[in-house]
């Protein structure tokens, strides 16, 4: 069980390099839990990331939480 969990981690943690509407939100996955049942996520207030009014981007948190159930369904169920 363990060595299945460990193994969906590091394919979460992959994907997280990979995706690029991940990598350009400029999110951080801060904690990933070892069951992938949980996991917390930062979105600091960049330049790439501020819209017009001078807030964060509607669509930088869209981009950066909108994958993570689907991915998390997948790796989980399997």
């Amino acid at each position: 069980m363990m060595k299945n969990s460990l193994k969906q981690i590091i394919k979460f943690r992959m994907l997280d390099l990979i995706l690029p509407c991940w990598r350009m939100s400029g999110r951080k996955l801060t904690y990933l839990s070892e069951d992938l049942h949980e996991l917390h996520i930062e979105i600091p207030f960049k330049r790439i990331n501020r819209g017009p009014h001078g807030y964060i981007y509607g669509g930088s948190l869209f981009s950066a939480t909108d994958a993570i159930p689907a991915i998390q369904y997948f790796l989980i169920l399997g």
